[in-house]
């Protein structure tokens, strides 16, 4: 193949060319004689010819590693896919191994509703086996009063599937169908499932059987009715004894204010008379002013026990206090001895409400007298202790057995000596129940004939209780 040296250079590159040629000391064209520059030539296109099977070679040898290159990458791709299903298939190995052995049912769908995937434990949820699971519609598996919940979600999840949102923590509490006919109350959870690129596969279910929950839900919530019925009952039969309370009151105050009045007028003029005071007509009025008592602690009783309300606490002076409790009771049971084993120093200050204390107070004494032995002394002890304002009720009687010591202050009980004496059992309930408002106690401790009733109130705060004991 000639070689035309003007198709590579122009002349200018040429002319250079030579010149470099010439310095080396290479003969020029002018110098070879026509056999020398034959044979030269000959040299050239052989050795032109050595270049292109040269060429031809790498040529054939960048196919072959071409080559070798793609059956490379091929079995690599075949080897990565080959552990990929591997893996694949050790990850279902042990998802069936966990779906298989679990009370929960684990199940896949998809967004068309059709189940591709249930779990052996659905028989002991429904009744069927997987095969038989698979094969049924949504509406064979879902009751009629769950399945617009069911498709509704359904629908929302293809939405969001189309809007490239991730579908994760779907939870719905469905009822399914059984064999047999029955239906089984659940608890569903839906997730997506994606693969590596990011697409939407299909939906992965847990189904948890919550019968038993949904039963206690059930039961919870009938006793919360039940509940709010006795509730509305028992404020309606307060109310109504409220308003009974407040009529009796109404009733009896009227004729007893006459009574009292008239009581009055006959003392008057019998006074005139004898120039003397008649104890028969004494009686008669503190029974009168007994009966006006009690009405009194009657109402404290029903505002009371109608709500526990906050305790307005103001300082109260124990000793004119306790000095007006003692020569009320005094003049309501003129048979009976009250005196002091300890009197209250004048200068104890303690917190409460007056009115509320005195009702309470009043119904201690009131006990202590109704079980206390004729012509023996009923002993109050008033003093400060421990910080705080310790009131001892002492009388002698019926001693009180085992376990009545607390019991006795539970609502409608009554001591084992009461048989002869009136009353609710009522009265140490409302005791303790004023007392503890006020932020203080009482016990009870019986002896073999004798009873002690200790009262604790707190100190008025901001004022100097301090006393040597």
């Amino acid at each position: 193949m000639p070689i035309n040296m003007k198709t590579r250079s122009d002349r200018k590159l040429r002319k250079r060319a030579e010149e470099r040629l010439r310095q080396t000391g290479a003969p020029t064209s002018e110098q070879y004689s026509p056999e020398a520059a034959a044979r030269h030539f000959h040299e050239l296109q052989v050795h032109q010819i050595e270049l292109e099977m040269q060429n031809e070679e790498l040529l054939r040898t960048q196919g072959e590693l071409t080559e070798l290159l793609n059956e490379t990458k091929e079995q690599l791709r075949m080897l990565d896919q080959k552990n990929l299903v591997d893996a694949l298939r050790e990850s279902e190995a042990k998802f069936r191994l966990l779906a298989e052995n679990t009370n929960d049912n684990i199940w896949t769908m998809d967004l068309d509703g059709r189940l591709t995937f249930v779990s052996q434990s659905i028989y002991k949820i429904r009744g069927f086996t997987s095969a038989e699971a698979l094969a049924q519609p949504m509406e064979e598996v879902v009751a009629p009063d769950s399945l617009a919940t069911a498709f509704e979600a359904l629908g929302q999840i293809s939405t969001n599937v189309r809007l490239g949102l991730p579908i994760e923590n779907v939870r719905l509490e469905l009822e399914l169908l059984c064999r047999g006919g029955s239906t089984v109350w659940t608890e569903v959870n839906l997730n997506g499932m994606y693969d590596r690129d990011g697409a939407f596969v299909q939906l992965v279910g847990v189904t948890r059987d919550i019968t038993e929950r949904k039963q206690a839900d059930i039961e919870l919530s009938t006793l919360l009715h039940k509940l709010e019925q006795s509730l509305a009952a028992e404020q309606n039969a307060r109310t109504e004894q409220e308003r009974f309370i407040a009529m009796l009151s109404h009733e009896y105050r009227t004729p007893l204010a006459i009574i009292r009045g008239n009581l009055d007028l006959i003392e008057l003029t019998e006074s005139r008379k004898t120039g003397g005071y008649d104890s028969e007509l004494g009686k008669m009025k503190r029974a009168v002013n007994r009966l006006v008592e009690l009405m009194d602690i009657s109402l404290a009783r029903s505002r009371i026990t109608d709500y526990h309300r906050s305790v307005v606490a103001q300082a109260i002076q124990a000793a004119p206090f306790m000095d007006s409790l003692l020569e009320y009771t005094r003049n309501l049971h003129t048979e009976y001895k009250y005196i002091y084993a300890e009197e209250p120093d004048s200068s104890i200050t303690f917190n409460g409400e007056a009115e509320y204390l005195k009702t309470a107070l009043l119904n201690l004494l009131d006990n202590a007298t109704k079980y206390s032995i004729p012509d023996t002394p009923i002993t109050i002890n008033c003093r400060v202790e421990s910080g705080e304002l310790l009131i001892c009720v002492h009388n002698h009687g019926f001693g009180l057995t085992p376990g009545e010591e607390e019991w006795l202050f539970e609502k409608y009980r009554r001591g084992s000596g009461s048989r002869n004496t009136s009353g609710a059992g009522l009265g140490l309930w409302l005791v303790r129940d004023i007392i503890t408002q006020h932020g203080g106690s009482i016990t009870l401790k019986g002896l073999k004939s004798e009873v002690i009733a200790t009262v604790r109130l707190p100190l008025a705060r901001g004022i100097d209780n301090n006393y040597d004991i």
